[in-house]
């Protein structure tokens, strides 16, 4: 397996893991939510920078272009995974009555894990690239 597929899986279950948590322990009742601490969203750049940091490319080399063309690879399968969690788990629940919640679930999932993986990539690769990392 190579370090894309690793990190991806990484991200997708450090994704599900502070999505449940974070759902189990909110305050308000009857809610689900994406993101719903920002605790939920610490794995994003952690897990982005290491994977950036551990390309294989060299540290003088790599730009925010090619950072965020080697990310691309990892968020998109991890933030797909993810959708598909937040999906299935909104069916059980909203007790799987309302189909169109769990469509929304999904498109959120995926679009938000996308724009935060993005803007991430984008920092890391630009803190590698000047030397602050």
């Amino acid at each position: 397996m190579d370090k894309t597929k690793k990190y991806s899986i990484g991200l997708a279950i450090s994704l599900i893991f502070f999505f449940t948590l974070g759902n189990v322990l909110s305050s308000v009742p009857n809610t689900l939510s994406t993101f719903p601490d920002l605790l939920s969203m610490v794995p994003i750049p952690v897990l982005l920078y290491f994977f950036l940091k551990n390309s294989g490319k060299s540290v003088e080399r790599i730009s925010v272009k090619d950072g965020i063309f080697l990310g691309k690879e990892v968020v998109k399968n991890a933030a797909f995974i993810f959708a598909i969690f937040t999906f299935i788990y909104s069916l059980f629940y909203y007790n799987g009555s309302p189909l169109v919640m769990a469509t929304v679930s999904f498109v959120m999932a995926l679009v938000g894990t996308w724009v935060v993986s993005i803007i991430s990539i984008a920092i890391c690769s630009w803190l590698i690239r000047t030397g602050y990392a």
